[in-house]
This record gives C-alpha cells, structure tokens and sequence, in this order.
C-alpha cells in the first residue's frame, strides 16, 4: 500500500534541445559598476520543467533543470532560464563557461549596445 507521498524531483544538469547562451554585460555608469546578464533558451518535448542556473565558481555556472511532476503534457514547450550579477565593469569576464547535461560551453561575454 502507498503512502501516498510524492517523490521530490531531483535537479540535474539540463538536457534541454537546442540549448543557446547569450551573456552581456551593461554599463550603467562610464567606470564602475555593471551587470552581467545571462540567458539560456531551449525546448523539451514535454511541459513541466523548472529551469535556473547556479554559479560553481567564479565565470562558471550550470543549467540545472529539474523533472515535471504531476500532469505532464506531450508538446514541445520552450524555455528560457535567466541569471544576473553585479560585476566591476572595468574587470569584466571576456567569456563565461557554462555546463549542462551536453558538456561546457564557452560563451563570450558582450557588451549590451
């Protein structure tokens, strides 16, 4: 007999299709102060999945999804998943590497014209 408790889904790296990454940085100010953007968009090709990113050490960062739960629908659904931060404008990152179930990614950095 079941107790009727739902497994908790476990966040792994994502195995989205067709992930793409786009990172800039924006100057809001000459010197100083910037923020650093970071996208990721993908599909799977069922509804449910949470995704987000987490930062593993400095200029590295993992795309994590974790598994739908619940009712879960057969059509291709598109995702994107965000991250920001705060870095000196001056000294910003010329690239990112960026992990997921696919392997890393070397992403370059841009500047937000």
């Amino acid at each position: 007999m079941s107790s009727g408790a739902t497994a908790t889904p476990t966040q792994q790296p994502s195995n989205g299709t067709a992930i793409e990454y786009k990172a800039f940085v924006r100057k809001f100010f000459d010197q100083g102060a910037g923020t650093l953007f970071v996208i990721a968009s993908c599909y799977y090709i069922t509804s449910g999945f949470t995704l987000n990113f987490i930062e593993t050490a400095p200029g590295h960062l993992t795309l994590m999804e974790t598994p739908p739960t619940g009712v879960i629908l057969n059509i291709v659904t598109y995702y994107l998943a965000s991250w920001t931060n705060n870095v000196n404008a001056d000294q910003e990152p010329s690239h990112l590497t960026i992990t997921d179930g696919h392997g890393a990614h070397r992403v370059p950095v841009k500047h937000w014209d």
